[in-house]
C-alpha cells in the first residue's frame, strides 16, 4: 500500500468496488490486516494525511457489519488517524 500512495496525500478514500469483481478474493480480514500493517508507519509514509474514508457499496454493506466497522475505527484511534466508514444502505 505504501508504494501506491503519494507522500503528500491528505485524505484517502478506499471503496469496496473490488469486492464486486470476481477476480479479487478479498476478505474482511485480508483488508484489515493490510490496513493494520500500513497504519504502523503511516506517519512516515504519508505525514500530511488527515484521515481515511472507507466507502462501501450496497452489496458490500451487507457483508461488513457494525463489528468490522468498529475494528477499523478502533485501529485508526490507536494509530492517531481519523477513520470514517460510510456506505449505501
Amino acid at each position: 500500500m505504501e508504494d501506491a500512495l503519494p507522500k503528500g496525500l491528505r485524505w484517502l478514500m478506499i471503496t469496496s468496488d473490488m469486492m464486486d469483481d470476481e477476480q479479487f478474493q478479498w476478505t474482511d480480514s485480508d483488508v484489515l490486516d493490510l490496513f493494520q500493517r500500513w497504519l504502523e508507519d503511516w506517519k512516515n509514509l504519508t505525514p500530511d494525511l488527515q484521515g481515511v474514508q472507507f466507502h462501501r457499496n450496497q452489496s458490500f454493506y451487507k457483508l461488513w457489519g457494525p463489528a468490522v466497522k468498529k475494528d477499523y475505527v478502533d485501529l485508526g484511534t490507536r494509530a492517531g488517524i481519523l477513520i470514517v466508514v460510510s456506505g449505501e444502505t
